[in-house]
């Protein structure tokens, strides 16, 4: 069935959207239902073309340059103290350059981002037995949620993201403290360094956590001593606070006349991607509010799980909503964690969410979103690219592309 998908995939899309729809829906395989939408999905990276100014165009000139090494020692030597620290980036981007396709890069972060968020989804539900109903509504909010023409460009974060949201998932719902779990969070932050702020909000739970027993009030304090001691241990090396400042630099926009503040002034005076953050502004607003009902609900009830969940997608619900605030883009960072995280917050709201009237607010709030989703992923994909009618045609029929 697997084989045949994708055979049928390279030839058309088209062809076989429907039963894979139909199979991500109803099959119980978590894993492999859920590969060929994600392989579907990945066809908008392939083929994209992008303009010379964005993120993607420098990466893809990084991948001639790698082509250039013969093994990836020699490769690796010739990186910086700061780029060997992030292995698992070197290790995608090197893997990808042995290809003769730069288009392999966009498609298999697609596919990866895709792929864990539908798996998620996937999981949950069956964990859950949800309806089919409620099911393809969590599917079709993550699908339209998720910013396909950022994810395309951005790379590097946004795949750390996706490790990271399983490794959460994993750690948080599902209860797995295994060695896997944790280096699924290791590979999460050496592909891109700003993953570390969220493994650090993932500690930070740690503090909030309910205790209910004597043994459980010796682990949290116990916990609590060892973060603080690490923060303080790790406040006396140059390489963390480099890193905190750097973290602090770019979130002001770095100095004056830096690229990054260009970047910051030019996606202000932008009026389509100021209007995405003042809708985003809103409804992200709207879901903080929602949000807490369940969040207490789970605390006082003693469901630590849901509960630890719930507070980690409130926390990238309330930072993104401050970040909205200040100028520039580095609230899409937080946001691309956000929308991983709406499935939680869905599913909080269906079971915790009970007041009529506040039901039929967020009801609204979300058609709203989903609605505006629409216009924001064609403006996400359209913005940055410069495809001709030509490469538009082979995502829908990749055969043409093969017979060329």
């Amino acid at each position: 069935m697997l084989l045949l998908s994708i055979s049928l995939i390279c030839i058309s899309p088209l062809i076989v959207v429907i039963p894979a729809i139909r199979w991500l829906i109803v099959s119980k395989r978590r894993v492999l239902s859920t590969l060929p939408t994600a392989l579907i999905m990945g066809l908008m990276g392939f083929f994209y073309v992008p303009s010379i100014h964005t993120d993607l165009t420098r990466y893809f000139n990084q991948l001639n340059w790698i082509r250039n090494f013969d093994s990836f020692g020699d490769y690796f030597s010739h990186l910086g103290a700061s780029d060997k620290i992030l292995l698992g980036q070197d290790a995608m981007f090197y893997s990808v350059s042995r290809q003769p396709q730069n288009g392999i890069l966009p498609f298999l972060v697609v596919v990866i981002v895709a792929w864990i968020g539908l798996y998620v989804i996937k999981d949950l539900a069956q964990r859950r037995q949800f309806t089919w109903q409620f099911t393809s509504f969590l599917f079709i909010a993550f699908v339209m949620l998720m910013p396909w023409g950022t994810v395309i460009t951005n790379i590097r974060y946004i795949t750390g993201v996706a490790i990271f949201i399983l490794a959460a998932y994993l750690d948080l719902y599902r209860g797995n403290k295994s060695l896997l779990v944790w280096l699924l969070y290791l590979l999460a932050c050496t592909m891109h360094l700003t993953v570390v702020a969220l493994l650090a909000a993932r500690f930070l739970l740690v503090l909030l956590k309910r205790v209910n027993t004597p043994q459980e009030k010796r682990y949290h304090n116990a916990a609590i001593i060892a973060i603080v001691i690490v923060l303080a241990v790790l406040s006396q090396t140059g390489s963390f606070m480099a890193l905190v400042h750097k973290g602090f630099f770019y979130l002001q926009g770095g100095a004056d006349g830096s690229d990054v503040q260009k970047w910051f002034a030019q996606a202000d005076a932008s009026v389509g991607r100021s209007l995405g953050k003042l809708i985003e502004r809103f409804f992200i607003l709207s879901q903080c509010i929602f949000i807490l009902p369940a969040i207490k609900t789970t605390y006082t009830r003693g469901k630590q799980r849901e509960n630890q969940v719930l507070l980690f997608s409130g926390l990238m619900l309330f930072t993104t909503l401050l970040l909205t605030f200040m100028p520039g883009t580095t609230w899409v960072r937080f946001a691309l964690v956000a929308d991983f995280c709406m499935v939680f917050v869905i599913v909080g709201e269906q079971d915790y969410l009970d007041n009529r009237l506040l039901v039929m607010i967020n009801q609204t709030a979300w058609l709203g979103m989903l609605l505006w989703s629409v216009v924001w992923q064609v403006y996400q994909y359209a913005g940055s690219e410069v495809m001709t009618r030509s490469d538009y045609f082979n995502i829908f029929y990749p055969i043409r592309w093969f017979l060329q």
